[in-house]
């Protein structure tokens, strides 16, 4: 949109692409989308479920360890980047408000007033500039013809509270200063503030009187970030925006090109889609199953699908507690650890065999003393013969 002549909307396009990267990772929506029912009028003949082995099994003796050799600290790559960014962060934003105190102790020395911009006569450092209503300049290079010039440009400022977005990308700043994005958005701001103002100023003077003294005041330069001086911007750019003829009112619909650009963004970055279970009586309520290799097996299984295709009867997605009349059979495992006093083994990356049920779980705990199996991220398979 930088081509248009478009100035208030292309500054407010830019807010708003700033303040929707804020927006957008903060917003958390769900789409819950169930999965088609099966129908299911009797599971696969349970009884004849291939045992894995008939070989009995004595669960491995949990050890005890008497002693564990001390681990090296470790550095938190996460804990140190934190405070890494947060020390600069803290840094820029210190600096942001030294120089703001150094705007602010000149405020109180404004000579006169003229259409409600205050007027501060400097020579040095920041001159021929403006930071809200507060007007600095140096008279000794202006004719009185070119002071209306300026004073009807930093007035466009002041009216529009352009001060007020530099202070915010200069906090923008501050917090994503690792972000390049953010200083280009900062530069283009800045870029639209002074078409803006050429604009107007243009208008009352004339082009070509305006362009000659932009040309004349090039050589003043500023390092203050927070104010709009008169010939900061690339004045090549500004003089050549004078001259461009004003954009046809029909290309106003080229900003309706964003929504769907911020619509496609939420949709990226906060919306979830979550697929539920379907309410299967015939499997949840699992008491109606009379065989008794289920029976014994399972006691609860909350969050259960069902794939007949694929010859899997059972996936439990979330942690299970499973109960057992005998010690489960283990088939294999990444890790094995446990505690004789309490007689509670932890499995890893296991797979489990209990009366010719396959178990395989990302972690498993054993809990000998109430015959009870605690497995997370679990799927039992049920492969018929």
């Amino acid at each position: 949109m930088k081509k248009l002549t478009f100035f208030r909307l292309n500054r407010f396009y830019l807010l708003g692409a700033l303040f929707f990267s804020f927006v957008i990772p903060a917003l958390q929506f769900e789409v819950k989308r169930e999965l088609a029912a099966v129908e299911i009028n009797q599971l696969t003949d349970l009884h004849q479920l291939k045992p894995v082995s008939n070989q009995p099994f004595q669960l491995v003796k949990p050890l005890v360890v008497e002693y564990q050799p001390q681990e090296q600290p470790r550095i938190d790559w996460n804990e140190l980047g934190f405070y890494i960014y947060g020390g600069i962060a803290s840094i820029l934003l210190l600096a942001c408000a030294w120089r703001l105190f150094g705007l602010l102790k000149h405020t109180s020395d404004y000579t006169n007033s003229i259409d409600g911009l205050k007027l501060i006569t400097k020579t040095k450092g920041y001159t021929n500039c403006s930071f809200f209503n507060y007007v600095f300049i140096d008279k000794s290079i202006l004719s009185e013809t070119e002071l209306q010039v300026l004073l009807t440009h930093e007035k466009v400022h002041a009216s529009q509270y352009h001060s007020i977005d530099k202070i915010i990308l200069m906090l923008c700043k501050a917090f994503l200063w690792f972000n390049p994005v953010v200083y280009l958005i900062d530069k283009a701001l800045e870029q639209t503030h002074e078409y803006e103002a050429d604009e107007a100023a243009s208008l009352n003077f004339g082009t070509n009187a305006y362009a000659n003294l932009l040309f004349k005041l090039a050589v003043t330069k500023s390092e203050m970030p927070l104010i709009h001086n008169f010939v900061k911007s690339p004045v090549k750019e500004r003089i050549k925006m004078l001259f461009n003829a004003k954009s046809a009112k029909m290309k106003k619909l080229s900003y309706l090109l964003a929504l769907p650009i911020t619509i496609s963004l939420i949709w990226l970055f906060s919306v979830q889609l979550v697929y539920a279970a379907p309410k299967l009586k015939s499997v949840l309520g699992l008491k109606k199953i009379e065989q008794p290799i289920y029976k014994q097996v399972v006691k609860t299984a909350k969050g259960v699908l069902v794939n007949r295709n694929s010859k899997t009867i059972l996936k439990v997605i979330d942690t299970t507690r499973l109960q057992s009349s005998i010690d489960p059979k283990i088939i294999s495992s990444s890790k094995i650890r446990g505690n004789l006093k309490t007689k509670i083994s932890y499995l890893e990356d296991v797979v489990i065999e209990i009366k010719g049920t396959t178990i395989k779980a990302k972690s498993a705990v054993w809990n000998k003393n109430v015959k009870e199996l605690l497995v997370s991220h679990a799927v039992i398979i049920m492969e018929e013969v």
